[in-house]
């Protein structure tokens, strides 16, 4: 069965030649990008470049030898975007390991050696401590209060 077929068999209830593998479908399904750096590393990808792709958990998109070797069926649409190198920019992961983030993230680096992400309006929006494999939210808009359209919804639900 190629990958369509295995997806799609396995949506209408009924046995496909082999379970399918996801990996990446979700940007909580994939691989963190430490362990992919290990991961390429032990398999002898001496050109490949781990890209984080979701940058607030730090998590990788595979290549297409990952791909490949695991027999992966579903991965993100999202690998159509930013796919020249010119996307993407070098940065150390926590393990010391080299990555690759996409140019519009741009973490500032603190004197204490973590880093913090800012929204458009520069506020300081996650922070990923020193060591740290993710970047945790530091920025909660709706902690205290709602915008008015969502106050609304907000009531209904507590009314279930």
């Amino acid at each position: 069965m190629t990958s369509r077929e295995r997806i799609l068999t396995t949506i209408r209830h009924r046995q496909p030649d082999r379970v399918p593998v996801d990996c990446g479908a979700t940007p909580s399904s994939t691989i963190s990008a430490i362990a992919y750096s290990r991961l390429a590393k032990y398999m002898g990808m001496k050109d490949s470049q781990t890209r984080v792709y979701d940058v607030i958990q730090e998590l990788a998109v595979l290549e297409d030898w990952a791909l490949e070797k695991f027999g992966v069926d579903v991965i993100d649409v999202g690998r159509a975007y930013n796919t020249s190198q010119e996307d993407w920019y070098q940065i150390t992961l926590s393990d010391g390991s080299l990555a690759y983030y996409p140019q519009w993230f741009r973490p500032l680096k603190q004197s204490d050696g973590s880093l913090i992400a800012c929204n458009d309006q520069g506020m300081a929006i996650a922070r990923k401590p020193l060591g740290a494999t993710f970047f945790d939210q530091i920025c909660f808009p709706y902690l205290y209060n709602y915008p008015d359209n969502y106050r609304a919804l907000d009531e209904a639900m507590n009314t279930w």
